[in-house]
């Protein structure tokens, strides 16, 4: 423990900087490896959106909240997570927003390609 004390804080960052790059190329690969038809593309679209803009939200905004969701507003995981599960339980099961294709004809063109 006391190395990591003695390191000096741009070193910290840098390998915060380094280990977060890791895990979010790795976090890409594994959403580009899979095909994701409407329904999965907007889950995932909402759910990453909602928990970044936990970064933007006003001070005053959060102060005014009861603390259960002070603490709640804190976490972007916590918030993106719960928006993701919610979607998943609350939107139907087939959704197309695209009037030109199906998933199915999406997801055979994706396979050739």
């Amino acid at each position: 423990m006391a190395i990591i004390t003695s390191l000096p804080t741009p070193v910290i960052n840098g390998i915060f900087a380094m280990v977060a790059m890791t895990l979010i190329s790795n976090g890409v690969k594994m959403v580009k490896d899979t095909v994701l038809d409407d329904r999965a593309t907007l889950i995932l679209g909402v759910s990453v959106m909602c928990g970044v803009s936990t970064i933007i939200l006003p001070d005053n905004v959060v102060s005014a909240a009861p603390q259960f969701v002070q603490f709640f507003l804190a976490s972007g995981i916590a918030v993106g997570g719960t928006v993701a599960i919610l979607l998943q339980l609350l939107l139907p099961k087939t959704i197309s927003l695209s009037a030109t294709s199906t998933p199915k004809e999406r997801h055979q063109q994706a396979i050739k390609a």
